[in-house]
């Protein structure tokens, strides 16, 4: 059931921390801080400088959630406890967040109790009325919903953190998902997977260009931010440095970084065990190779979209928000179908299709109007032709202008329909439409 009112939903996986409000999605940012004698910076700014200014670099603050002391120290900042509430102020400002809005907080698997409590007191004298705390592994076994045959098995969950790989195993029962236990892999953990990822890339630069990236400063923060968006974006594998006043080219597949990874990947199947399906987050599903590694282990295996956790938070907003009297941590939850009230349509019958007003790519939806090829779209890198979009009344029609793009069906070879939901591969970019709401 959903809630009868807007409710915020925070998830504070500190390698991808957001914010929504009901379905809007509000913040969007690593958790890192950056802290000088003159300013504190968070998320995609304090990112940004990681590598510039590696000594002011924070990103502990959200795993650690205690009172150890920030060296050196800044303004308004003594300790890590400081780092989280001048963050999750932030976080709430930059959405403009009212105080006293419900709140519902997506923890990682692995947080502690003491930690949880002083998260909780923080987030009370920053203003937020947090409802109850979700554990996230049982937020994506819920969203997952695992298969018929599966009921009254057990489901493992893959997600991960900067600093370790956490691994959810979940008991199904009927229309429940309970959390049974959980194992933070450390050698797992994006930082970790990243720094093989960044020697990778580094060593070819040698070998190719002669540069070394890492000697300096400034080509090493460019590296670093080039990796990240390449794996975040799913797409691409060249990375481009800028020196001397030219650029430097290399072409890291993805299939390199997989296998560089490797044993990182290979810890954490060992944590999978012997359960009966896996779900994989979309943090997780975004590191090259790690789904293909699970699927090694001949279990189903499926992954999460996006907004997976926050639906199932707002599938079970009647049992999270309660009634308001305590703040609960909760480890179980009723999985989608269990939450279903109506009557199921039959099998036969075809879903609704609607007509696409918008093309996504990389994250950035733009009118259809605006490409009517689809290398136009302001965030497609490679340049075009791709293919053709046409919207006549009501219908949108796609036609190929070039000979490698790609349906879900096979080759694009000649014109056809387009509906809401199609997606169509380009040069190893992926191009969705989609229907959005005046």
């Amino acid at each position: 059931m959903r809630a009868p009112l807007a409710v915020l939903i925070l998830d504070f996986n500190d390698s991808e921390i957001t914010l929504w409000r009901d379905d809007a999605l509000l913040y969007r940012a690593p958790g890192v801080a950056h802290v000088d004698d003159a300013q504190v910076l968070f998320g995609d700014e304090a990112a940004q400088r990681s590598r510039l200014y590696p000594g002011q670099s924070h990103d502990q603050f959200w795993r650690r959630l205690n009172a150890e002391a920030v060296a050196p120290p800044g303004p308004t900042v003594a300790n890590q406890a400081d780092l989280v509430y001048l963050h999750l102020k932030a976080i709430l400002d930059a959405a403009n967040a009212n105080a006293g809005e419900d709140l519902v907080a997506l923890a990682p698997g692995a947080i502690t109790g003491e930690r949880l409590s002083l998260f909780l007191g923080i987030a009370r004298e920053v203003g937020a009325r947090v409802r109850a705390v979700v554990d996230g592994g049982v937020a994506g076994a819920a969203a997952g919903v695992p298969p018929a045959d599966l009921e009254d098995r057990t489901c493992a969950v893959l997600d991960v953190t900067r600093h370790g790989g956490v691994v959810s195993t979940i008991d199904v029962a009927g229309a429940e998902v309970r959390r049974r236990n959980v194992v933070e892999v450390v050698e797992a953990g994006v930082n970790t997977v990243f720094e093989g990822w960044i020697a990778l890339a580094a060593d070819r630069f040698v070998t190719e260009t002669r540069l070394d990236p890492l000697r300096i400063a400034a080509t090493e923060q460019q590296l670093f931010d080039r990796l990240w968006e390449l794996v975040s974006a799913g797409e691409g594998t060249r990375i481009e440095l800028s020196h001397d006043d030219g650029l430097r080219r290399v072409d890291v597949p993805r299939e390199a970084l997989a296998r560089k990874a490797a044993r990182n990947y290979d810890a954490l199947a060992a944590a999978v065990g012997a359960a009966d399906a896996i779900a994989v987050t979309h943090r997780a599903a975004r590191l090259p190779g790690l789904t293909e590694r699970m699927r090694q282990l001949q279990q189903p295996v499926v992954e999460l979209p996006e907004d997976a956790l926050r639906q199932a938070v707002l599938d079970n907003a009647e049992r999270i928000l309660g009634d308001g009297t305590t703040v609960r941590y909760l480890t179980a939850l009723a999985t989608r179908r269990g939450t279903e009230t109506a009557t199921p349509a039959p099998q036969s019958a075809a879903p609704a299709r609607y007509p696409p007003t918008h093309l996504l790519c990389a994250g950035v939806a733009v009118p259809l109007q605006q490409c009517p090829d689809a290398s136009d779209h302001p965030a497609c890198e490679a340049r075009g032709p791709a293919f053709d979009i046409r919207v006549d009344d009501t219908q949108v029609h796609i036609t190929p202008t070039s000979d490698d793009a790609t349906t879900g069906d096979g080759p694009l070879r000649s014109k056809r329909p387009a509906w809401a939901g199609d997606t169509v591969l380009w040069q190893g970019i992926e191009f969705r439409l989609i229907a959005v709401e005046p």
